[in-house]
């Protein structure tokens, strides 16, 4: 394992590992809305590294879609789906995947790497997004159903006295 703390160190750390069938570099989690990604992204634009993004599919489909706009997926060669094992539901990551028109190329269901790394085909990946997940999170009960619905009834409005407003 190596740190490369900028570009310089980073260039360096790749020439004397010009040898190697493959290098992987592991960015730590800087979050998609840190003032840092800037530069991360910045520095990983060398012409020889192939990015591949790792999305967790455990968040929110919206999150999913700000990290890949973040990242800048459309300059990546590909998405590792991670944290399949902790999502509830797949199909927000396909469909922000299928959205930013990208591959993916390995899934995640673990955390022991290599061991718990998966290639699933698209016939595999949309069969998950679409089986039953087990208890909704919302589940209304028919008496509270009028609740959702009812309009507000209207209170009458008494005038203020002068002075008390």
């Amino acid at each position: 394992m190596h740190t490369a703390h900028d570009r310089t160190a980073l260039e360096d750390l790749l020439e004397l590992l010009s040898a190697k069938k493959m290098v992987l570099i592991d960015t730590a989690g800087v979050a998609q809305r840190d003032t840092r990604t800037r530069e991360l992204l910045d520095m990983l634009a060398h012409p020889s590294i192939n990015k591949l993004l790792v999305v967790n599919t455990a968040v929110q489909g919206e999150t999913i879609d700000d990290v890949m706009t973040s990242y800048r997926a459309a300059a990546c060669k590909g998405i590792v789906l991670s944290k399949l094992d902790e999502a509830v539901k797949l199909a927000p990551a396909l469909d922000a995947v299928i959205r930013h028109k990208q591959k993916i190329v390995a899934v995640a269901n673990g955390q022991r790497v290599p061991e718990d790394w998966h290639r699933l085909s698209g016939q595999a990946l949309v069969h998950r997004a679409l089986r039953a997940t087990g208890s909704p999170a919302y589940n209304f009960d028919a008496s509270e159903m009028n609740l959702v619905f009812a309009t507000p009834q209207m209170t009458e409005r008494r005038p203020v006295p002068a002075g008390r407003a």
